[in-house]
Order: C-alpha cells, then structure tokens, then sequence
C-alpha cells in the first residue's frame, strides 16, 4: 500500500525541533524548510504535518519564491491531504515555490498558495522541475516526477516542468490561469533538434 510504502522509506518531520520550522503562516520558514530538504540528500520522504493555522485559509508553511531546492533524487513529498486546505507551503513572493532538480520526486497531498486572484496573478510557478540547472542536456528529460492528489491555490503556471515524464493528475487545481505547463526539448549529439511546449 501507499501508507506501507511510505512507512518503508526515511522519514523526515518538518516539523522536528532540530529544524525550527514553525508552521503558523506569519514565520518565515524558508530557512528551516531548507535544512529539512538537505537532509534528503539520501532520498527518502518528508512529512508535512497539519497545524492549526492550515484550518479553513490553505498551507501554512509560508516561504520566499526563488529559493527552495530539492536536489535530492527519489523524494516524496506528502501530507495528510483531505481538501484544497491540505498542508504545504504559502508564499507572497514571485517566483517558484520549490524548484526540483533530483529524479525520481513525488509530491502528493500538498498545497501550494502564491500571491494572486482569478485575474491578477504574481507567483510564476508553483513547482519547477528544472534538470537544465545542473547543465544536463540528454539525461534531465528523464526526472519521472509524479504530482497527485494535491491542491494548487492562486497560483499562475501549478507546474512547470522542463523535461518529460512529470505527471499530473487526479489534483485540485483552484484559480490557475494555466494548470500545467511542460516543455519537452529534442537533442541530438547534444544539439537542440525540436522543441515542443504544451500545458492542459
């Protein structure tokens, strides 16, 4: 099962003491979230738990845009998701969420909330799967991401990703002027061939 999967794998709290991290979506977590992803460095799953400021307002992990990284490979992001309220991370800035640029990441029952509304919107990307950072061009097409169960709020782009093989189903997506966004680049003998962009 899901659950027995999980309970197989590293867990790691976010909200171990050793971290800081605080949860009341005031604090600026960005710091201590990052310590908790670099602990991922052997893969793994971190678990988000729920507090009390999630209640009825969305994620309450509040952090900047533009500096989350998960570098780590076969990752799995998750929370106890039971509606588009589910724990996860709340920002106010323009940018990226969290940017992936490991293999192998699931995120599953976790809300991301940027700054916007159903016409204005200023958080570009709420996960960006970006092998192209680490200067590869044949191998980062194959990150094998997987995003399910998961409420994306006031957000523009809910997931870019630059590569192949991301999916995306069975989520919420709440007031996304593009659900998915995706580009899937053709190289031959490491030159650029083609290039295809899509989203749904």
């Amino acid at each position: 099962t899901v659950q027995g999967w999980r309970d197989s794998q590293k867990t790691t709290n976010l909200l171990d003491p050793k971290y800081g991290v605080v949860g009341d979506r005031l604090t600026n977590d960005t710091a201590a979230i990052q310590a908790a992803l670099k602990d991922l460095s052997d893969g793994g799953a971190l678990y988000i738990p729920k507090t009390g400021a999630s209640s009825g307002v969305g994620p309450n992990y509040k952090v900047d845009t533009n500096t989350l990284i998960l570098s780590a490979n076969d990752v799995t992001i998750y929370s106890d998701h039971k509606s588009e309220y589910a724990d996860g991370f709340y920002t106010t800035g323009t940018g990226w969420i969290i940017k992936v640029t490991g293999y192998g990441c699931r995120f599953q029952g976790v809300s991301f909330q940027g700054n916007g509304n159903a016409t204005t919107f200023s958080t570009v990307d709420a996960i960006l799967f970006d092998r192209t950072s680490l200067g590869d061009l044949e191998t980062y097409s194959n990150l094998d991401a997987e995003v399910r169960d998961c409420g994306f709020l006031f957000i523009r782009d809910a997931v870019r990703g630059i590569g192949r093989n991301v999916f995306v189903f069975d989520n919420l997506f709440s007031h996304c002027k593009r659900g998915i966004v995706g580009e899937l680049h053709t190289y031959s003998g490491g030159t650029l061939v083609s290039s295809f962009h899509g989203w749904r």
